[in-house]
């Protein structure tokens, strides 16, 4: 990673020094297999390549009385998983699942999450080898 990308993230997290811990808990499990980019925005910290797959965000505290130092970890499935770490599912599309995850304390960064993290990244490896089938599908009729 660049150093400007890491200071982003300092900055990004400025204040929330348990914030930024939980967060490079996470960034530990997403980077265990992949290396993704990370690119740092006003609102978010996303992982991905070719297409984003992991996102992480401050949660709006004053709803549902969040603790300051909890972060949302956003996924991207094929499907619709059903855990109770999930706090809200959204499918934008046919086959896309969108599941959000708060993340309060270091406990909450368990198997399940590192499941639920390599199961976004298989789904994003899927996504990448349909593309690549429907370039040479393509490539092959012209």
């Amino acid at each position: 990673m660049t150093d400007k990308t890491e200071t982003d993230i300092v900055k990004f997290f400025h204040g929330r020094d348990a914030s930024l811990r939980l967060f490079k808990r996470l960034r530990k499990l997403i980077e265990r297999n992949r290396s993704p980019k990370i690119e740092v925005s006003k609102t978010q910290i996303s992982f991905g390549e070719e297409y984003k797959y992991i996102w992480v965000w401050l949660p709006q505290t004053w709803i549902k009385k969040r603790s300051e130092s909890s972060i949302t970890l956003t996924i991207v499935t094929g499907k619709k998983n059903h855990s109770d770490k999930i706090e809200e599912s959204v499918q934008p599309k046919k086959g896309y699942w969108t599941h959000h995850i708060i993340i309060e304390n270091g406990k909450d960064i368990d198997k399940e999450i590192e499941d639920l993290i390599q199961e976004s990244i298989s789904f994003y490896l899927e996504r990448l080898e349909h593309k690549r089938q429907q370039k040479t599908k393509k490539k092959a009729s012209t």
